[in-house]
């Protein structure tokens, strides 16, 4: 299991190893008690590349949908 860290923003994240890359996993807390993910590359020197924030309540669907998308023939 990987550890859950905190940003300089105080917004807990993990990295996932990717190759020599990492994927990036973001907790957000957004007025309005919007929750959401965000999902970033860090590359091999610790750069973060902007990624999509995709709200709590379609993160099921995402994971569902692209497990439905990867089994599919």
């Amino acid at each position: 299991m990987l550890p859950i860290l905190q940003d300089k923003a105080g917004q807990p994240y993990i990295d996932i190893p990717y190759g020599r890359e990492f994927i990036r996993v973001t907790r957000i807390e957004g007025g309005n008690n919007n929750t959401a993910i965000r999902i970033q590359i860090r590359d091999e020197n610790g750069h973060l590349r902007p990624g999509p924030e995709i709200d709590y309540e379609q993160v099921g669907r995402l994971f569902t949908e692209s497990l439905r998308l990867i089994t599919s023939d």
